[in-house]
């Protein structure tokens, strides 16, 4: 599923950006373009970098210690910053000429444990406008906050952290699951 979402999330902002190209084309050539204002054309594509929480915190590492092997938790986070594909739409009707509203959604790409493709999210972000490098398209530094779903990683059942490692298991096993949660996005546009 989330393949179909990151491929589908890049066949519409290619087509975005190949559409934006044709009209500066037209608008170079003296074509006429069409001035009416489109809600699609305030989509931008962007990477961000995110800052995940979890609802519990996720176990980097756990290990088992002394004669009765009592398991204890090494290194575990409750945030995670990770890297994200962003697609962003900005209201261009409400705010000021600098900042805008919108809504972003994001596909990860890299996180915890080099994990890729683990996580989606969407949210309100405020777009702080500046103009792109041909003057026409207006670039934004996002920021935004939103709904994210991600995989976290917990000790097995059974498993308990400051107890001994139960009989039937040989080393310490983790499960891993999907969880929702919050997260910070800071994106910019890249066309």
């Amino acid at each position: 599923m989330r393949f179909i979402i990151l491929i589908l999330l890049l066949i519409y902002t290619t087509a975005i950006s190949a559409d934006q190209t044709i009209q500066a084309n037209q608008s170079k050539n003296g074509t006429p373009t069409n001035n009416n204002t489109d809600p699609l054309d305030n989509f931008n594509f962007a990477i961000g970098i995110g800052l995940e929480k979890y609802s519990d915190p996720y176990i980097v590492e756990a290990s088992i210690n002394g004669s009765n092997r009592i398991v204890t938790i090494d290194k575990e986070t409750k945030h995670s910053p990770s890297l994200w594909l962003v697609t962003n739409w900005t209201a261009d009707k409400y705010g000021t000429t600098w900042i805008k509203p919108g809504i972003y959604l994001g596909v990860k790409v890299l996180g915890n444990e080099s994990t890729a493709l683990d996580g989606l999210s969407l949210g309100v972000n405020a777009a702080f406008l500046r103009k792109g490098i041909d003057g026409n398209k207006r670039k934004s530094f996002n920021i935004g906050l939103g709904y994210v779903t991600h995989r976290t990683r917990q000790l097995a059942d059974g498993i308990t952290e400051g107890q001994a490692l139960p009989a039937d298991f040989d080393d310490i096993k983790y499960k891993e699951k999907t969880e929702g949660s919050w997260m910070i996005m800071f994106s910019t546009d890249i066309f």
